[in-house]
């Protein structure tokens, strides 16, 4: 933050796409430092991660998944964390709201959707299926190796959850003034 706010022209960040959510992760942490910080848009995670390598950009807010692989093999440090509570993955890692930015969060995960008109009957034995298979102790621990931490939960908690980031983001895009390419 303090590079950003005393080299001429702030700091620029790599993201995988405009919208995307290191993109919006990096506005976020722009609008909660207030520190002068580009987007640089790449053509997706592996380009975005290989300019930050590459020392094309200053910083990318990763998945951890892709973060890890790199960390583990010296190319990159982790800074921070973005979720509220350190990863079982690196735990190492300190969160960003620890670093000075409470309540600063961000958390990607990976859902089941299913069309509208779906009879709760199915949405009710899928999303049964799929905690039983979230709490096998091969599936907990290979996510957990790779950074991703298993949650599962009710159709209703997920709904939630979309409802929840799709308000948080809304205000960073707008605030941003992101527009879609």
């Amino acid at each position: 933050i303090d590079l950003a706010r005393t080299n001429k022209g702030g700091l620029n960040f790599s993201g995988a796409g405009v919208g995307s959510l290191g993109h919006l992760a990096a506005e976020l942490f722009k609008s909660v430092t207030k520190a002068p910080m580009e987007h640089v848009a790449y053509k997706g995670g592996g380009p975005a991660i290989s300019a930050l390598i590459g020392n094309e950009v200053h910083f990318y807010f990763s998945t951890l998944p892709a973060a890890l692989v790199q960390t583990r093999a010296g190319r990159l440090r982790a800074l921070g964390v973005t979720s509220s509570k350190r990863s079982a993955a690196a735990p190492q890692v300190p969160t960003i709201a620890e670093q000075g930015f409470p309540g600063f969060e961000v958390v990607g995960w990976v859902g089941m959707f299913a069309p509208a008109a779906t009879p709760a009957s199915a949405i009710n034995l899928l999303n049964g299926n799929m905690n039983k298979v979230l709490k096998l102790p091969e599936i907990k621990e290979r996510l957990l190796t790779d950074g991703m931490e298993p949650a599962g939960g009710t159709p209703k908690d997920f709904a939630t959850q979309v409802g929840q980031d799709l308000r948080k983001w809304n205000a960073v895009v707008k605030q941003a003034g992101v527009k879609p390419e």
